[in-house]
């Protein structure tokens, strides 16, 4: 039982008792004013006559300074309002009763609710969506800014680190200097149809051994794409872009030591903020002959989330590359980034890798790094 029936069923018994003893001052009230004998009138005991006191009507009516008469009304037809006592006892029943089927009515809730809650439900998530929406930018103000843009410009973060494995101290043989530059060119001037944009890129990414004596560039990837790119809008509103790529990867090199790959990928990038976005990656792998289990090692995909402070200075992201079979493994990359300077596009970065494939040549070796370094990096939407 809870609170609220505890609180009912004492409310209940309250009314009851309460209505009990009303009744009971009711029918003593009734006693002293008609008298004794007329509990022998109602028992047939008696007859007006032998009544030992005047009635109450007789007392009004007698003049002191007459003598007495007996011209009192008779005792029952004074008491005509009083029932008798079955008939008041089987009165009280029925009213009692009829109290009781009231008190056992629950109380109505008098909260005013609307008549359909589903439309009130619809309405306020409505709202919110709006609000929510009303802090991406409009389509057509992003497009009109595409038009305006140079074609040419960043594709991904071009950045110079340096770092160390610290396994088993810090030395010239687990520590080196990392680079990338990314560029992207949109080659057509306006749209395609269903408002796609045509667009070539080209990632290199260098491991650089600047701590041994001659310095040697340990390996080099290249990564050119063409591709077709589309902003995901919702009511009217830039939240995402999609991105359908055909992109070839090789380490540049012959014989033995060349490493390559082709793959067809899609990638979708949605902003659930202005601060919050998430990047899903798929891709299909081709032309594996020179290393045909790199797929076990790179994955056939990769999961993204990344936060942009509000004054654009601060910025967190992780990669996480699902790698091939049915196990939880997992390459993992996971940056911290800030923009010392408001007016220059430049970022203090610390970057920290874990896994395999970070590398084409030695795609099959673990690797765990940190390294510290500058980066440049594009806008929220770069590829055009």
């Amino acid at each position: 039982m809870n609170k609220k029936d505890e609180h009912y069923d004492f409310m209940h018994a309250h009314r009851c008792i309460t209505f009990a003893i009303m009744k009971l001052v009711r029918f003593v009230g009734v006693l002293l004013l008609a008298g004794q004998p007329s509990l022998n009138i109602w028992a047939g005991n008696l007859t007006p006559s032998q009544s030992a006191e005047p009635s109450v009507k007789e007392s009004v009516r007698l003049d002191p300074t007459q003598p007495s008469q007996n011209t009192s009304t008779p005792l029952s037809s004074s008491l005509e309002p009083i029932t008798k006592p079955q008939e008041l006892a089987w009165n009280d029943v029925k009213e009692f009763q009829s109290t009781k089927r009231l008190s056992d009515t629950p109380p109505q809730d008098s909260t005013v609710r609307p008549q359909n809650d589903s439309t009130v439900r619809q309405l306020s998530r409505s709202t919110r969506r709006q609000k929510k929406l009303s802090q991406f930018p409009d389509n057509d103000s992003i497009r009109t800014h595409i038009d305006h843009d140079p074609a040419f410009g960043i594709y991904k973060d071009n950045y110079f680190v340096t770092g160390s494995s610290f396994n088993g101290g810090v030395n010239k043989n687990n520590s080196d200097a990392k680079f990338q530059i990314s560029l992207r060119y949109r080659l057509i001037q306006g749209v395609l149809p269903y408002n796609t944009y045509l667009f070539i890129s080209y990632t290199q990414k260098s491991f650089w051994d600047i701590y041994r004596k001659s310095k040697p560039f340990s390996e080099s990837n290249y990564n050119p794409t063409i591709g077709l790119g589309n902003l995901i809008c919702r009511q009217g509103k830039a939240v995402g872009l999609a991105l359908l790529q055909y992109e070839h990867e090789s380490n540049g090199r012959d014989s033995i030591w060349s490493r390559s790959w082709n793959r067809i990928s899609l990638m979708g990038q949605l902003f659930f903020t202005k601060n919050w976005a998430m990047e899903v990656k798929l891709w299909i792998p081709l032309s594996l002959e020179d290393n045909p289990d790199i797929v076990r090692y790179k994955g056939y995909g990769l999961v993204a989330g990344s936060y942009i402070s509000d004054n654009d200075r601060f910025r967190v992201s992780a990669c996480i590359t699902k790698r091939g079979g049915w196990n939880l493994n997992a390459n993992t990359e996971l940056e911290v980034a800030w923009q010392a300077c408001r007016k220059i596009n430049l970022f203090l970065t610390l970057q920290y890798y874990n896994g395999f494939g970070e590398g084409m040549l030695h795609y099959n070796k673990y690797r765990n790094m940190f390294r510290i370094g500058l980066a440049i990096k594009p806008r929220h939407i770069s590829i055009f």
